[in-house]
């Protein structure tokens, strides 16, 4: 874990929020059609890049603290 550290996770929250960051960043991309993994099932839509966003603003929060 000394990767996580280099990058200033240091704490419970901050890896929280990379996870959700990563997430969500995931989820814009499947939501708008710029990527498709066939072994995950994530359906194009509104609702996918809006939850995306979401979550991508959940992971910056703690980055913010």
């Amino acid at each position: 874990m000394e990767f996580l550290r280099t990058l200033g996770i240091t704490s419970a929250s901050g890896l929280f929020g990379l996870t959700s960051l990563v997430i969500g960043g995931f989820m814009i991309l499947a939501g708008v059609g710029v990527i498709s993994i066939q072994q995950v099932t994530v359906k194009q839509g509104r609702a996918t890049w809006i939850m995306g966003i979401v979550m991508a603003a959940v992971g910056v929060v703690p980055a913010l603290s």
